[in-house]
């Protein structure tokens, strides 16, 4: 694996399509704390994160919903970017 979770890429975007909660816990666990930190370093708000990151794993799972998602990167770098 490379990226910052216990499972990979792939386990990830279909646990996220079945609405699994552990899932859910695991990209907040792999991820949110250097979103976190680009957010306030660059003067935004713990809100500016919080809705950052929700918006991110939103468009990710509506794109991987219509099969439009098309990882070139790991998931904890496309969610960073």
């Amino acid at each position: 694996m490379n990226n910052n979770y216990n499972f990979s890429d792939q386990a990830l975007l279909n646990g996220l399509l079945e609405g699994r909660d552990e899932i859910i816990l695991e990209l907040y666990r792999g991820c949110f704390g250097t979103v976190r930190h680009y957010v306030l370093s660059n003067n935004g708000s713990e809100e500016d994160v919080k809705d950052l990151f929700q918006d991110a794993l939103m468009v990710i799972f509506q794109k991987a919903r219509r099969n439009e998602l098309q990882l070139s990167c790991s998931l904890n770098t496309y969610i960073y970017s």
